[in-house]
């Protein structure tokens, strides 16, 4: 994903969706997956942001915080923010660090 950019966004009825990997969260994908949704904020009207999970299989801290800073991105643009598909050991992540708290998480959109 390193050379990603907004146009990897799929427009599912309202919501861009943009599908995610292990690899979406290493140092230097973190941040560009934050500047990703920045530019597709910025060049579209954007109602729903979505990020599919199915092939997450790992996360740390740092890509934890990746998804907050996204998330609040979000919440300053009132823009729905969810995550959807998540693993079994991302769901279970999500619960013991509160992120489930947060980030509404789903089965599907």
């Amino acid at each position: 994903m390193t050379s990603a950019t907004a146009n990897e966004f799929q427009l599912i009825n309202d919501t861009y969706v943009l599908d995610l990997n292990d690899s979406s969260f290493n140092i230097t994908d973190s941040r560009v997956l934050e500047i990703i949704v920045c530019n597709l904020i910025k060049e579209n009207h954007v109602e729903k942001i979505a990020f599919n999970m199915t092939n997450v299989n790992y996360m740390n801290t740092a890509a934890l915080g990746t998804l907050l800073t996204i998330y609040n991105i979000c919440q300053k643009e009132d823009i729905e923010f969810k995550v959807y598909n998540l693993t079994e050991f991302i769901q279970e992540l999500f619960v013991t660090t509160h992120v489930i708290d947060v980030i509404k998480a789903v089965k599907s959109i």
